[in-house]
Order: C-alpha cells, then structure tokens, then sequence
C-alpha cells in the first residue's frame, strides 16, 4: 500500500534532515529532496485512488414519492399554514390617560368592531 511506502520515505526523510541540519553533509541536502518529491508523488496517487474508490461505492437512492404520499404532505403543508387565533390586545391605562379615556376608547372600538362585523357579513 502506498500509505506504508509514504511513511518508510518519511523516516528516510527524517535522517537525511537530522545529518543535512545538524552535522552539515551536504550530498544528504539532494537525498531529502528526491524523497520529498517522492513523498509528493505517493500522496497524489494515493489521492487517486481514494476518489476512484469513493466513485465506485453504491448510492443510495432517494425512494420515488408516490401521488398518496404527495397528497399527504400537502395535507401536512395546509394544516401548517392554519395559525390560531390572534390574541386581543388591550390598551393599558397609562399616566398619559385617564380611567375615563380608556373606557371611552374600549367602548368606541367595541362599536367599531360590531360595524365592520356587520359590513363583512353584507358582503358574503
């Protein structure tokens, strides 16, 4: 396997380096560098041949939604989009209103609501 023969040219790598850098041989400087390029080469192929093998495995295959299953999860889709009802909102009395303003305001949209529930039921 080229993964062993990667690692044995590392090891060479490692002596030739220790001699070049600590004990200055100098013919040790092109042995580094031929198994470098060696080093370089073995990791392309082996590149290679993981894509080939990844290329040669089984895909798994999605499974063909049939038109039940299509209906079904339109069905699931519509009874997503129903959202409840809004809640009321209430004004809050604030300083800048009085008990007596609030009353008045609560009652005017009462008789608002009570008049656009009367023009929604003229137009159906």
């Amino acid at each position: 396997m080229s993964l062993e023969r990667i690692q044995a040219l590392i090891e060479e790598c490692q002596n030739d380096n220790d001699r070049l850098f600590n004990l200055n041989v100098k013919c040790c400087a092109a042995k580094l560098r031929k198994n470098l390029q060696e080093i370089s080469n073995q990791c392309k192929e082996l590149r290679k041949s993981a894509l080939d093998h990844r290329k040669s495995l089984p895909v798994k295959k999605r499974v063909k939604k049939t038109d039940e299953t299509k209906e079904e999860v339109k069905e699931e889709k519509k009874e997503d989009k129903e959202l409840p009802e809004p809640t009321e909102l209430k004004r809050e009395v604030t300083s800048s209103t009085t008990a007596q303003e609030a009353v008045a305001i609560e009652k005017a949209r009462a008789e608002l609501k009570a008049k656009l529930a009367l023009l929604d039921a003229d137009t159906k």
